[in-house]
């Protein structure tokens, strides 16, 4: 993750800040958190934020030369894995983040408050990432993954409301990462790489109609991220790394490809529940 100064890197051990002039020679500075993190991020107010499963969030200042350790939130209780998380943009000035809880749905925070935790989850809610869509119409629009493959599109993470619930049939694999990059969005799992095209955007658009056209990669991966906004970045088991140029991705018109297919399709209309977390 980077901001203007600063660059952080999470393993499952630490996770490292480094000064960005490191790039062009210069000190390395920053510091190292001593604990594993799924993952990192930025923020657009120049935060870094990492989850740390049961251990809470860790928030750190992206700026260099800041002192002082970064800070970790935890849930009341310690009863919450903090798995995956994103930025989707900021609201009333605040930078506003969306979490995958293992087990327990998702949760909005507004960082400023000082417990703007909100937990959103329903009957099956083993979510295992999040990510911001990018919709002019939506400024915080966001999809969560849950394990079974099936999809949470929130209009706006800021309130939740409304969620639009659906699955689509013939996923294979368990559920591991979800991307977007412009309307096209890219679901990970343990057996196959599918993308999604602008389905995801047009059930945020409001479209219930819609016969599905999804494109499948047989890829045997660990992980994934994008690059540049263009380039899928694919983890290999072996601890290699390929990429894929997203535009290359996208469902062939029709059925032009025998890896394109039409799955069926399910909306779940079940209502969710939504109680405050504290953080301590």
């Amino acid at each position: 993750a980077f901001t203007p100064e600063m660059m952080a890197v999470s393993t499952p051990s630490a996770v490292e800040f480094w000064n960005r002039s490191l790039l062009e020679g210069g000190e390395i500075g920053g510091g190292i958190y001593w604990g594993g993190a799924h993952d990192v991020i930025s923020t657009p107010s120049g935060k870094f934020v990492a989850p740390l499963g049961p251990n809470g969030l860790l928030e750190r200042s992206g700026a260099a030369g800041v002192s002082g350790n970064p800070r970790r939130f935890e849930s009341e209780g310690r009863d919450f894995i903090f798995y995956k998380v994103a930025s989707v943009g900021t609201y009333e000035g605040r930078d506003v983040l969306i979490c995958a809880l293992r087990r327990r749905g998702w949760a909005r925070h507004f960082f400023g408050e000082p417990s703007g935790f909100m937990v959103v989850s329903n009957s099956n809610s083993d979510i295992v990432d999040v990510c911001r869509l990018q919709s002019d119409r939506f400024p915080r629009a966001a999809v969560a993954l849950a394990l079974d493959n099936s999809l949470r599109i929130i209009r706006d993470a800021a309130t939740f409301n409304p969620v639009i619930t659906f699955r689509l049939g013939d996923i294979q694999g368990t559920a591991y990462q979800i991307f977007s990059s412009g309307r096209q969005v890219l679901l990970l799992t343990s057996e196959s790489l599918y993308s999604l095209g602008d389905l995801v955007h047009r059930c945020l658009d409001g479209e219930r109609s819609i016969t599905p056209t999804v494109r499948k990669f047989d890829v045997e991966a660990v992980g994934a991220s994008i690059a540049h906004g263009r380039i899928l970045l694919i983890v290999l088991p072996d601890g290699g790394v390929t990429e894929i140029n997203i535009n290359d991705l996208a469902p062939a018109r029709g059925h032009g490809s025998s890896f394109t297919f039409t799955p069926s399709m399910t909306f779940d209309d079940s209502p969710l529940t939504q109680h405050e977390m504290v953080l301590i």
